[in-house]
């Protein structure tokens, strides 16, 4: 088999400009001084009359999340995100199909922007905070309480009043209630 060596943008560009005057890939691969295959392959690729067209993509197609949207589309998932962290994918591709440039685009789906999120990681995802520890679990009856308040819950008769309950965590029954009315009506002045 040949060894084959590669076009140069050069000889792409006069092949592309002999197909547009008529000739045949024969004479045009004897012309630039390569095979008729390959005269073919650039003539056919360059028939609209792209210069685009002439420059080669090596290697793997681009691929990720949200390779195939357009770049208006990611960058307007990624700075909503940015300037709104709680919100989640869902609502932001909502409030993306409300964006004025966005109304022609086609949105992607909210587990990809998630998925595009995802791959910035740290820089985008702000560390999760430790939870708070436990209480300490009780070993004897009244060891731990647990103290609950309800404030201004109002009671027919007496008016606002103040609940205060006690348990016991072994045990969970309340130790001890206590009911607090409120003496007098607060009066806000409007001076």
């Amino acid at each position: 088999m040949p060894a084959t060596r590669p076009t140069t943008i050069q000889q792409r560009q006069e092949i592309m400009q002999l197909a547009q005057t008529g000739l045949s890939h024969q004479s045009i691969a004897q012309d630039v001084g390569v095979s008729v295959w390959t005269a073919r392959k650039w003539a056919r690729r360059t028939r609209a009359g792209d210069l685009a067209a002439l420059v080669s993509h090596l290697g793997r197609p681009v691929a990720g999340t949200l390779a195939d949207s357009p770049p208006l589309v990611r960058y307007v998932a990624l700075r909503l995100k940015r300037q709104h962290p709680t919100w989640g994918a869902a609502y932001i591709v909502q409030k993306m199909q409300a964006h004025p440039s966005l109304r022609a685009q086609p949105l992607p789906h909210p587990v990809s922007v998630w998925r595009y999120w995802r791959r910035f990681g740290e820089r985008l995802f702000a560390k999760r905070q430790a939870p708070e520890p436990k209480p300490p679990k009780a070993g004897v009856v009244h060891g731990v309480w647990q103290l609950d308040f309800k404030e201004s819950v109002e009671v027919p008769g007496v008016g606002s009043t103040t609940f205060t309950q006690a348990r016991d965590r072994v045990g969970c029954a309340p130790c001890c209630i206590r009911f607090t009315p409120r003496r007098a009506p607060i009066t806000a002045s409007l001076s």
